[in-house]
């Protein structure tokens, strides 16, 4: 039922039909339900034909080993089933498979894949009771990756929202705390800018957005130091003393702010020497926003 609704949207039908894909990779795809319940065509004249169909729309379910033994006259056992299966086996894992062939579509297979096939995928996943039911294909992983860590970034205003509180106890001023928090935050379009000049590419690998978890936390560290020197300063200047006062507060907290600063900033740079060309990328972009 689960792939019959699958092979019913409207999209599906349409990347398997209206794009030039039709074939049997695509519509009905190889899936052991499809010779479980295979279909008996008819003819021209209307009359059943002695020869199975494996779609599984038939109306009459075939015994399990009459199956397995279909799957395994067309050679399907290696992508139906987990590796090292033989015959015999007891299966606890079944892979089903189909391919489109978008010819430079990728737009409209991308609207149909996460605007309706990965939401009744989801949904049926939430639902399967028994079963545990996992997906892969192009464009996917990257997907999945990207909704997740968007999912953990949106965390990051809960930790922000605490910062800003204690930031706002800490200078007893909350637009001090905002301020000086949204430029911290405003070093990652500036970072990603020097990023994409050093490296010559536009794009950053999605995790890059974790970025901003670490850049918060960082940057309330540095506010911090230049808050309590600038109270510090009251010592020995008047309140209303202010340039002397910013003079001061950068004279002793610049060292304090510049060696945490470039300690930190190195250890992200020395991703760089990386063979992993994600890592190289978080590094070079965290060094920058810390920098």
């Amino acid at each position: 039922a689960f792939e019959a609704s699958l092979r019913a949207l409207p999209g599906w039908q349409k990347m398997c039909t209206d794009l030039g894909t039709e074939d049997y990779m695509c519509e009905p795809g190889y899936s052991l339900v499809n010779f479980v319940w295979p279909a008996l065509p008819a003819d021209a004249t209307g009359n059943a034909v002695k020869s199975y169909l494996a779609n599984g729309k038939g109306d009459e379910e075939f015994p399990l080993d009459i199956a397995l033994d279909m799957v395994a006259s067309y050679q399907l056992e290696p992508g139906l089933f987990p590796q090292g299966y033989r015959p015999g086996d007891k299966i606890t894992k079944l892979r089903s498979y189909f391919e489109f062939r978008t010819y430079g579509s990728d737009a409209e297979y991308q609207e149909f894949l996460f605007g309706e096939a990965i939401p009744l995928i989801h949904s049926f996943a939430q639902n399967a009771g028994a079963f545990d039911v996992f997906w892969d294909g192009r464009f996917i992983t990257d997907h999945e990756v990207f909704s997740a860590l968007l999912g953990d970034a949106m965390m990051a205003v809960g930790s922000g929202t605490f910062i800003v509180g204690y930031l706002s106890v800490h200078t007893r001023s909350i637009i001090v705390s905002c301020v000086s928090l949204s430029l911290v935050v405003f070093s990652m379009p500036l970072a990603f800018v020097t990023f994409s000049t050093i490296s010559g590419s536009q794009t950053l690998h999605a995790s890059a957005i974790l970025a901003l978890f670490l850049i918060i936390g960082l940057g309330a560290d540095v506010v911090l130091v230049l808050v309590t020197f600038w109270d510090a300063s009251l010592h020995k200047y008047k309140a209303r003393d202010f340039s002397e006062r910013i003079v001061y507060m950068y004279r002793h907290a610049a060292w304090a702010c510049l060696a945490t600063t470039l300690t930190t900033a190195a250890s992200f740079f020395a991703n760089l020497v990386s063979v992993l060309r994600q890592l190289r990328e978080f590094g070079c972009f965290m060094g920058a926003c810390i920098v």
